[in-house]
């Protein structure tokens, strides 16, 4: 069974590693059995996973900040670790996912996907 997820990201730059992921929500959005779509029945705070991250570098666009509104300065501060909120994620995507296959949906897929990736491939055990 595919168990789907939507994600979101929002980030400081173009791109990871030189750049920071500042934040980041991932939803439950229902199973797929090969023949029908199952949406979760009532979608509960248990059903989202949202966390606020440590910038990782100094380097930052202004740009990017303006888009997505989020104070850098305060995450310096405030921010959870991200090998804190990756290892989060991981768990709370296993306990949702259970014997399923976890699926990430995103627009743009290329963008979102490529921060957690990398972010689950540096920060995660």
């Amino acid at each position: 069974m595919d168990v789907y997820f939507s994600a979101d990201v929002e980030t400081d730059g173009p791109i990871p590693g030189p750049f920071s992921l500042l934040s980041f929500a991932l939803v439950f959005a229902g199973t797929f059995d090969g023949d029908f779509f199952q949406r979760p029945k009532p979608l509960s705070m248990e059903a989202t996973f949202y966390r606020e991250v440590r910038p990782i570098s100094e380097q930052f666009q202004s740009e990017a900040l303006e888009v997505n509104g989020l104070d850098r300065n305060r995450l310096l501060i405030e921010g959870q670790p991200p090998a804190t909120v990756m290892n989060a994620a991981a768990e709370w995507v296993r306990n949702i996912a259970g014997a399923g296959r976890p699926v990430l949906v995103a627009y743009p897929l290329s963008f979102d996907l490529s921060w957690l990736y990398w972010y689950f491939m540096q920060f995660s055990a």
